[in-house]
């Protein structure tokens, strides 16, 4: 073998382009070494003098030199010796140095705020973004976003003013819907068994993360659209709707647009935190439309008495609600 030849294999062999041949007879130098009676001791390994003598003492033993070319050869085998002394050092040093395991980033703890019933409150977020908070509802959201999205978690209803930051998109977790966005307001109903997503302005996109809808882009909801998923059959549809009264808690404002009195009971269970039970089903269906600009609850029962004939009783904070039903189906509440 010529001294390029054997420079060659070693580049090759650190390439790892080696033949098998090859390759066993550059490991038999560094195997050799690593016997029980020529092992690379620690403390050898500092003394570079003693590492090279070694290794130059094997290079001659493996290749077979004619004596009449020996002082030719003499400052290559010196080269030689000390490029492999450089390879095995390093060889050495990746095998045999522990590897440190992995270190996780410690997640952001989340801010939690849970709302109670009969209160609401407003949030305002480190990126500029304000959410409406109404009760009964859980924001859970990082003390310092992420460097590329913000992430938000609601159990309840929230409106979002969200602030425009193209590169950290806004992404609202709901448990089956993630609702994603740039910047835009919207408002997000999870109560119910069913999450509705209403658009004011803006654009919202809506990904799917539940395994039992078998797509999982739901699309892009544009102004004035809303839509809602049922939690108990996974179905979707998108409406297009006026956003006011889906809004209008906000502004502490009851808006009721031909409602059935059981969904106007949930509102106003919440609304006020009272327990409202209905003595009979006659009245479950009574429609009604009205608004309220942050009226006490006895006002709201006695305008519910006065337009549709039903008897209310009120003990702290539970109310009994009766009476013969709606003739006419219908009820304007004002």
């Amino acid at each position: 073998m010529t001294p390029s030849e054997l420079d060659d294999l070693i580049k090759r062999y650190r390439k790892g382009s080696c033949t098998p041949a090859e390759e066993q007879m550059i490991e038999e130098f560094f195997n050799a070494y690593q016997s029980a009676g020529d092992a690379w001791e620690e403390n050898a390994l500092t003394d570079g003098a003693e590492i090279e003598k070694r290794i130059y003492s094997r290079i001659v033993k493996k290749i077979d030199l004619p004596p009449k070319r020996t002082v030719v050869y003499l400052q290559w085998l010196y080269r030689s010796a000390a490029a492999v002394l450089i390879f095995f050092s390093f060889f050495y040093v990746f095998t045999n140095t522990p590897v440190k395991p992995k270190v996780n980033e410690t997640p952001e703890p989340l801010v939690v705020k849970t709302i109670k019933r009969g209160q609401k409150s407003m949030l305002h977020l480190k990126d500029g973004t304000v959410i409406f908070v109404n009760s009964g509802t859980k924001v859970s959201y990082p003390g310092k976003f992420a460097n590329d999205k913000r992430e938000i978690f609601l159990d309840g209803e929230a409106f979002f003013e969200v602030s425009h930051n193209e590169n950290k998109p806004f992404i609202v977790h709901t448990g089956a819907l993630d609702i994603k966005v740039l910047g835009t307001s919207f408002n997000i109903n999870t109560f119910d068994d069913k999450i509705t997503v209403t658009l004011k302005s803006g654009k919202v996109y809506i990904q799917n993360i539940n395994p039992e809808i078998h797509y999982s882009s739901l699309g892009i909801l544009n102004p004035n659209q809303q839509l809602v998923y049922e939690k108990a059959d996974n179905s979707i549809r998108v409406n297009e709707v006026d956003v006011t009264p889906y809004i209008a808690w906000t502004k502490k404002q009851l808006i009721f647009r031909e409602e059935p009195l059981y969904t106007v009971v949930k509102k106003l269970e919440k609304w006020y935190d009272v327990e409202i039970t209905l003595e009979n089903n006659q009245i479950k269906d009574c429609i009604f439309t009205g608004t309220f600009d942050n009226e006490p609850l006895r006002l709201v029962l006695e305008s519910l008495h006065n337009v549709a004939n039903i008897n209310y009783t009120l003990e702290g904070n539970k109310v009994k609600l009766s009476g013969s039903g709606c003739p006419e189906n219908t009820s304007d509440v004002q």
